[in-house]
């Protein structure tokens, strides 16, 4: 068992946020550890979130680690985020050098919008 203090503002923040958050990702971590701030069992908070042992105590573990700030971390890879950076790089460097970045291949990397984007900033 993860035993976890609260304090009256996390409590208060929780109580709030995990209704009005506006990443529903976001919302089910933080319904989770409200319900854990209320004492409720692991087995009860697994049944009213639908989540796994394991999820929950990932939860858990980075409430216990960052706080309220892990859980408010909602940013994702995906394709428009390769753009993004793509963009800052640009932005920040502009095209007096030449750069070289190190992707991991996976799908969204090389996908038609990113490719077309990066000719787009070339051109």
């Amino acid at each position: 068992m993860i035993n976890l203090i609260f304090s009256d503002t996390e409590f208060k923040a929780l109580e709030v946020e995990r209704f009005t958050y506006p990443h529903f990702r976001v919302q089910r971590r933080m319904e989770a550890i409200y319900l854990k701030s209320m004492g409720l069992e692991h087995g009860l908070i697994l049944k009213i979130c639908r989540i796994s042992e394991p999820t929950l105590v990932r939860y858990l573990r980075a409430y216990e680690k960052e706080g309220l700030a892990e859980f408010t971390n909602d940013e994702y890879i995906n394709a428009p985020s390769v753009c993004k950076l793509l963009n800052q790089v640009a932005e920040f460097y502009g095209f007096s050098i030449p750069i070289t970045i190190f992707l991991d291949n996976a799908k969204y990397q090389h996908c038609q919008l990113v490719c077309n984007h990066a000719k787009m900033l070339l051109d």
